[in-house]
């Protein structure tokens, strides 16, 4: 079918302009809503933003960014979504639209509190006009408390105490609100004397009733389909995964920061049949907010100590998550390619169906802890035997909890066999590989294991690219005097040098640059910022559709998802490629632009300089292909990795464009362009494809530390341990892998001088 009508542009609109006097009560309402937690800059900043004028759609006011939700789903709008609503969901909406402004931006801010019952005279902003105009809509129900119990919860403890004194509540300045509480329903419901009050006799439950509506005043409420209506069109304006109790505070906040942030250029284009039919939103909404209370139930397991309890929980779990199954067979059935009636396979991320397999995970879990087993790793198959292009998120997790599962049922030979299986998955993590083949090793070893077992001992070694071991990194050991030590903070130690206190990463960079080395503690920093320089232009393609909902992005929604890669796949691999082999490819660039791969007279003399100049002319001549040495110390050639790097650096530095990963901060452009120097291409394509992977998943255990030498065009990350830390399995994978692909990786450990000449454990 032909889809290119449902990714039309979203065009501006012109909005109401509220009144002045409005504009000016919003400045303050950041502070009302927020809570405490703000600080008097974050205030400033926000006022300002409410106030200032910008060319862009910035810093909008509380109605204006309600009124771009709304109007999403107006009738008049040619791109709306109004198919997602039912009749009385539109006249709502309609409703909302023929509000006045400062009934709307009551109403706006009303709903971004708590949302329960509101005492009149503690909103500073109500005013009986508006209040009236919001009634008679249906907007808000005026006065709906009506029992005493609820009555008493609104009241706060002074008011409660001035009830408590009056009714001769005994020892009442010790009682809590809780019980301050108590105590009143209980006179209350016990009470049924008589009691003269200046000459006027009444029962006691009426005067309790009469003061404490007189101390609680005017009370309204959003009614709750109301609230469940605005929560939905946040939810899918958007483009949620997750359901949330307020996402009204969130948005708006977000929207106010981002007048003092700069963001790329694209065209977003929202795709209209994300979801083609209400009952598909009504389902994938089902499936968010079941997921939330499964997720919850699991939590609450840790907390108990009785093992009855914990197996409860866990039967509850089964129950909740066991119909999914239908659900998610129901979608296999409808859409086996991609997974969505479009044919576009990121849009299936917003289909119940792939969000059941999340739930189903946690369905896996729990047939594993109520000890059935069997159930448990014939649903971890159903889900591996499906490799449509959002299933294959997670799958190492899912192949070892698979194999774990077959080993405790005696199925070794079948378990074996589906390591094997599970080495040869495309789809399976770089990081999950060493937990297969340690499987796989211990079958093999066991003495029941078979002859083909035992011949397919290292078949996992010759599966793997060629994985260096960790006992190949250089350990550096420094010996130094711890000075602090507690529990939940980093300990100090007697720096060499000054004799100053520091934590354990600093007195590395101190040894490092005792040898010559320059150095930053970055962990994870250096190496996404590269990647995100390297693979700019693709991060912000606007021509992949329905991944860009918000001119506020700072990468696309399916950035961290599997499905980047497959919308991308030509492009990426053909980048890759070229990064390896360092040869610049006029198609795989933007169009028109010219790198100049022969350094700069200003690099050549000195690459720390502030003068730097960037590599990318934009001209018709002298731009032919070129291939860079792939050597460190080849001077001839700017490596196309570096020329990339700085032709971003030059364009975006100053207006620290937002991409998700880039820290400006942390290094200046002679740094990051020094650091990049030092890798070669093949290395920084390693690295790259592992992000492009799994982003999320390997973004931690990055080594601490990296240190370079320009002179020597050397560099080395370090990951750094005090007395007695151990390595993790993400940071273990990452040093497989740097090694692997040639890069230097060292150990840095602090040693107290009690221990030195102590045997110290290695780390296998």
């Amino acid at each position: 079918m032909d889809i290119r009508s449902f990714f039309a542009p979203v065009q501006s609109k012109a909005k109401r302009e509220p009144p002045a006097d409005a504009v000016k009560t919003e400045a303050d309402a950041v502070k009302t809503e927020a809570g405490p937690s703000d600080t008097p800059a974050a205030e400033s900043e926000e006022s300002d933003e409410l106030n200032g004028d910008s060319d862009q759609v910035k810093g909008l006011s509380y109605v204006e960014q309600w009124d771009t939700v709304v109007e999403s789903f107006s009738e008049a709008n040619a791109d709306s979504e109004r198919h997602l609503l039912d009749g009385d969901e539109r006249a709502i909406v309609d409703t909302f639209t023929s509000l006045s402004t400062n009934a709307r931006l009551m109403f706006v801010r009303i709903m971004m509190r708590k949302h329960k019952v509101e005492r009149v005279r503690k909103l500073a902003f109500a005013d009986e006009t508006s209040m009236n105009e919001l009634a008679n809509a249906g907007f808000v129900r005026m006065d709906p408390v009506e029992s005493l119990s609820a009555m008493l919860n609104l009241l706060s403890r002074d008011e409660l105490m001035v009830l408590a004194k009056l009714f001769r509540v005994p020892r009442a300045s010790s009682l809590s609100v809780a019980q301050l509480n108590a105590a009143m329903e209980d006179a209350h419901a016990t009470s049924s004397r008589s009691f003269s009050f200046d000459n006027f006799s009444e029962s006691t439950n009426s005067i309790l009733l009469d003061k404490v509506k007189a101390m609680l005043g005017r009370t309204l409420l959003v009614p709750a389909t109301v609230v469940d209506l605005f929560r939905t069109l946040f939810f899918v304006y958007n483009r949620e995964k997750h359901w949330t109790d307020n996402p009204f505070l969130v948005h708006v906040r977000a929207n106010l920061r981002v007048r003092r942030l700069n963001y790329e250029h694209f065209t977003v284009r929202k795709c209209t049949l994300t979801w083609p039919t209400r009952d598909d939103l009504v389902e994938f909404i089902r499936m968010c907010k079941l997921q939330i209370e499964i997720e919850s139930l699991i939590q609450s397991v840790t907390g108990m100590k009785s093992e009855p309890d914990r197996q409860l929980i866990w039967q509850k779990v089964v129950a909740l998550a066991e119909p999914c199954m239908q659900v998610f067979t129901q979608w296999r059935h409808d859409f086996p390619e991609d997974g969505h009636v479009s044919g576009i396979p990121w849009l299936a991320s917003f289909t119940g169906g792939m969000k059941s397999t999340s739930i189903l995970k946690h369905l896996a879990s729990a047939y594993k802890h109520i000890n059935l087993l069997k159930q448990a790793s014939d649903l971890y198959a159903t889900l591996l035997s499906h490799k449509i292009t959002g299933l294959k998120r997670g799958r190492g997790k899912m192949w070892e909890e698979y194999l774990l599962l077959l080993t405790k049922q005696g199925r070794v030979e079948e378990a074996h066999a589906k390591g094997l299986d599970a080495l040869a998955d495309s789809a399976l993590e770089f990081g999950a590989r060493r937990s297969v083949e340690a499987r796989l090793r211990r079958l093999s070893n066991q003495k029941s294991a078979t002859k083909e077992m035992a011949r397919h001992k290292f078949a996992a070694l010759d599966l793997n690219l060629s994985t260096k071991r960790l006992e190949s990194c250089f350990t550096r050991t420094v010996v130094a005097k711890k000075t602090f030590s507690s529990t939940g903070r980093k300990a100090l130690y007697s720096c060499i040098n000054s004799g100053e206190d520091c934590h354990v990463e600093q007195l590395a960079l101190n040894e490092y640059e005792r040898l010559g080395f320059k150095g930053l503690h970055s962990e994870n920093s250096v190496v996404t910022t590269l990647f995100g320089m390297l693979f700019w232009d693709m991060l912000f393609d606007d021509s992949v559709p329905g991944v860009f909902a918000s001119p506020f992005q700072d990468a696309p929604l399916d950035f961290n998802t599997e499905f980047f890669y497959a919308a991308r796949r030509s492009r990426i691999d053909a980048r890759l490629a070229n990064l390896d082999l360092g040869v610049f490819d006029e198609t795989d660039w933007e169009p028109g632009l010219k790198l100049d791969l022969k350094p700069s007279e200003a690099e050549n003399a000195s690459t720390s300089s502030d003068d730097i100049k960037p590599d990318c002319i934009s001209g018709d001549e002298n731009s032919a292909l070129a291939s860079v040495h792939s050597s460190k110390h080849d001077s001839k050639h700017t490596p196309l990795h570096v020329a990339i790097i700085s032709h971003i650096d030059a364009t975006h530095r100053k207006k620290a464009t937002q991409c998700r990963g880039v820290h400006w901060n942390a290094f200046t452009r002679p740094e990051i362009l020094e650091i990049a120097r030092c890798f070669t291409g093949h290395q920084i394509s390693t690295i790259c494809r592992a992000f492009i992977e799994s982003y999320g998943g390997h973004s931690g255990g990055v080594p601490d530390l990296c240190v370079w030498n320009p002179e020597l065009n050397e560099v080395k990350l370090v990951e750094v341990k005090g007395e007695g830390d151990t390595l993790s399995a993400s940071q273990i994978m990452w040093i497989d892998l740097m090694v692997a692909c040639g890069i230097c990786v060292e150990l840095f450990h602090v040693q107290l001088p009690e221990s030195v000449g102590k045997k110290r454990k290695t780390c296998k």
